[in-house]
């Protein structure tokens, strides 16, 4: 299973097959991912003219309070990520 490297989830529906995709077209050995601030936090680096692969990042619940003081929630999308697999990275 395709995790993130900071959480340690693994990631779930199209994202998930994207990834397992990605891993045997470049022939990954690893199918841990993360993006490009997750790995410098872990002291890698990614190696030059490497490209990483957009995910869907979800949904997020917003709250806003209306006119009348009501709490109104709404859900949107949180937009896109670029990741890289461990594979794409160096010390």
């Amino acid at each position: 299973m395709n995790t993130n490297i900071k959480t340690g989830n693994g990631y779930e529906g199209k994202n998930q097959v994207d990834l397992m995709t990605q891993v045997k077209k470049a022939g990954y050995k690893s199918t841990k991912w993360g993006t490009f601030l997750q790995w410098k936090e872990k002291n890698r680096k990614i190696i030059k003219g490497e490209h990483g692969i957009s995910i869907f990042k979800g949904f997020g619940t917003f709250g806003e309070i209306d006119k009348k003081g009501k709490t109104k929630t709404e859900s949107r999308p949180l937009g896109f990520a670029r990741i890289f697999n461990y594979d794409q990275t160096t010390k």
